[in-house]
């Protein structure tokens, strides 16, 4: 009897007590570990929008986002000081060995390549891209054909403008002119450059002497009198990608590349914008 007693005691004893181990965890926190968490999330917090201020700051003007130029069918004088505000923009912030460094996501509306820049997201233009590339290649390879003159035109220039024309024949000669001394030593236009659709005269000629003078390139190989870059500007762009076009990824890549080679790749010949600033992309943090 004593022994069942006992043995009910001992089982009595085990109910009312706990097993050790099976009791709830202990919370294992302290003020300052949430003090600290708490800092730590605030300075992620001010990091992100100090980021997301510097893309702004950095392409204020050539933004689409935070109010910049968008380039498109702004045609009166507020918009013009706007884009060139934002190439200008463009040509001391953005260098052009980054578009070699752009990550393609996508073709957008078959008009627009879509890239990234590390977190600041782009749009380029398919069409006014490829048209600089192809405007660039004409201009820089060109060489106009002549079309001899039966009369020689006499050329009416000051001692300097013929000095200038002695020292730039070749710039001339690229461009379709032949001009030549007379027995009067009087400069003459003996021929001019040969087109279907456009007729060049002793004022084109004059024109291409002003460029000389006031250009500050060392070379001058990119002058070209404003007849010749329009006909130059319409070549490009019956021949380059057009609006509505699909591309493949390749293709994007090619587009981006071709614009890092190119001494001003901001507009096309006719003004259009090739790319803009969309936004900054947030870092996602996890909770």
């Amino acid at each position: 009897a004593k022994k069942t007693a006992a043995a009910e005691a001992d089982v009595e004893g085990e109910e009312e007590g706990e097993p050790s181990g099976m009791g709830p965890a202990p919370l294992r926190w302290t003020v300052e570990g949430i003090s600290a968490r708490m800092e730590q999330r605030a300075r992620l917090k001010r990091s992100h929008a100090q980021q997301e201020n510097t893309g702004r700051k950095r392409f204020r003007a050539a933004s689409l986002l935070h109010g910049g130029s968008g380039g498109y069918g702004e045609g009166d004088a507020e918009g013009g000081a706007r884009e060139a505000e934002a190439d200008e923009e463009l040509r001391r912030v953005f260098d052009k060995a980054d578009f070699k460094r752009m990550h393609v996501i996508g073709q957008f509306n078959l008009g627009f390549l879509v890239c990234r820049l590390g977190r600041d997201i782009f749009i380029v233009d398919q069409h006014a891209s490829d048209e600089i590339f192809n405007f660039e290649r004409l201009q820089a390879h060109t060489k106009l054909n002549r079309q001899p003159l039966i009369n020689p035109v006499p050329l009416e220039m000051s001692p300097v403008e013929q000095l200038v024309v002695s020292d730039n024949l070749n710039i001339f000669h690229k461009n379709g002119f032949d001009i030549r001394n007379s027995g009067s030593f009087v400069p003459c236009m003996c021929a001019v450059p040969y087109s279907k659709n456009t007729v060049f005269g002793a004022d084109d000629v004059y024109e291409m002497v002003d460029m000389i003078q006031q250009s500050q390139s060392l070379s001058n190989k990119h002058i070209r009198p404003t007849k010749v870059r329009a006909m130059f500007a319409s070549r490009a762009c019956r021949s380059s990608i057009m609006i509505g076009q699909t591309l493949d990824k390749r293709t994007m890549c090619r587009v981006l590349d071709n614009l890092e080679t190119l001494e001003a790749p901001w507009n096309c010949p006719h003004g259009r914008p090739t790319m803009r600033h969309l936004f900054v992309l947030q870092k996602s943090t996890r909770r």
